[in-house]
């Protein structure tokens, strides 16, 4: 596999942002929904200690809106901000997705691109349409369609063995 490259090049849509957008959210969304249930488990305590009608209700609120904001309304926002992005920098949301991966990765958008080291991927994750490389800085969603399905064994088997590579 040494010297091989996979390349993806795809339309991006609204609906593959929110997917990949909700995808690297996902430590988020479970941050928050951890703190939801502890909110949860406090108005629980304070009801059986027979706190104040007010606590209870602050404790409840406060929980129903971590759980929203952990579940849908971050989603949301960072979705909605990622396509403003694309359509002030490129002029539209649908925008042209090259992704080449061989000694490095390579994210290019139109005319910019940005390439990752394989040694920085904190997380590799996937999802119906994705396989997301997620990086402290960014994330590279990789369009799985664009592969059969042995293609894609091929390219967990060589990013794997570029990562043991890189972090020696």
């Amino acid at each position: 596999m040494a010297g091989r490259e996979i390349t993806c090049k795809y339309a991006n849509s609204r609906a593959l942002v929110y997917e990949y957008v909700r995808a690297s959210m996902q430590t988020y969304t479970n941050a928050m929904t951890i703190a939801s249930l502890v909110a949860f488990a406090f108005a629980g305590v304070a009801i059986t200690g027979r706190a104040s009608g007010i606590m209870i209700g602050i404790l409840l609120l406060l929980g129903s809106l971590l759980l929203l904001d952990g579940r849908w309304w971050a989603i949301q926002r960072a979705a909605k901000k990622t396509i403003r992005e694309y359509v002030r920098r490129y002029g539209t949301e649908n925008v042209t997705v090259e992704i080449r991966i061989s000694d490095v990765i390579v994210y290019r958008i139109k005319d910019s691109s940005v390439s990752y080291n394989y040694a920085d991927i904190t997380k590799i994750s996937t999802t119906k349409n994705f396989v997301l490389f997620m990086f402290r800085n960014g994330v590279v969603p990789f369009l799985r369609s664009s592969l059969s399905e042995s293609q894609l064994q091929d390219l967990k088997l060589m990013v794997n063995k570029k990562i043991r590579q890189n972090r020696k």
